[in-house]
């Protein structure tokens, strides 16, 4: 319900999965947007996949194991800031919330207990 919610308030559902079509580098971040990044062993619940408007994933070498969900977050979040930064002609360093990215992990942990 919390995402649907935030959805209705005009933010986009970008769900961080291994195998998406596009990575991190070709997705438009530079929006409202809320970044579900599902947990390292279960990743992200049918439900939540039900409600992304589209994935992304993080490329990484051929082999690599899967990154914790701490590290996920940090690389999402950081290329989000770099887009954002490029986007706006930002001088200095600008303001990235991390407001869909706890609020996508409240609600995972919610559903999985």
């Amino acid at each position: 319900q919390l995402l649907r919610r935030l959805k209705s308030d005009g933010l986009r559902l970008v769900g961080c999965v291994a195998g998406a079509r596009r990575s991190i580098y070709e997705t438009e971040l530079t929006g409202p947007v809320i970044l579900a990044i599902g947990g390292e062993k279960r990743g992200l619940s049918a439900a939540v996949r039900d409600l992304c408007d589209g994935f992304a994933t993080i490329p990484t070498e051929a082999g690599a194991a899967s990154l914790a969900l701490s590290h996920a977050a940090a690389v999402v979040l950081a290329e989000a800031r770099r887009q954002r930064h490029l986007f706006h002609g930002l001088e200095g360093p600008d303001r990235v919330s991390s407001k869909g990215v706890t609020a996508a992990v409240a609600a995972e942990k919610l559903e999985h207990g």
